[in-house]
């Protein structure tokens, strides 16, 4: 009679690890480090902004209505807002094929999200206090 409650006795080396095996048997190097940030290491945490500004096309069908003349065909609109950039740890390295005659190379990047709320009083176009 067989034991109900067998023990398997299994011996791996330390470096052991399941994976696919290349037809050519070729050991694939590990990517390189990340390239560094630069400037997008200052970047940490949540970044809390009061003002946003949108640059948009004017265009004489649908024209804006403004308390003075305007010339020209463009807008800068400024809207008081709650705004935060919240920012995540960096990404490491990120695989980007490149197109002739630029080899692939690696990238690094900081993701964020960006949350946007009006904070105008409806109808009056003012902060509230």
């Amino acid at each position: 009679m067989s034991d109900p409650k067998p023990k398997i006795s299994t011996d791996m080396t330390a470096d052991f690890r399941f994976a696919s095996v290349r037809p050519d048997h070729k050991v694939i190097p590990p990517p390189p480090p990340p390239p560094p940030l630069g400037p997008l290491t200052a970047f940490v945490g949540d970044w809390p902004v009061r003002l946003n500004t949108i640059f948009r096309p004017d265009n004489t069908v649908t024209p804006t209505p403004l308390p003075f003349p305007v010339t020209g065909d463009n807008i800068l609109e400024l809207n008081l807002t709650a705004e935060t950039l919240s920012f995540s740890p960096a990404l490491g390295s990120i695989p980007n094929r490149g197109t002739n005659p630029q080899g692939d190379i690696f990238l690094n990047g900081v993701p964020y999200l960006q949350k946007v709320d009006d904070i105008t009083s409806m109808g009056t176009g003012r902060y509230p206090l």
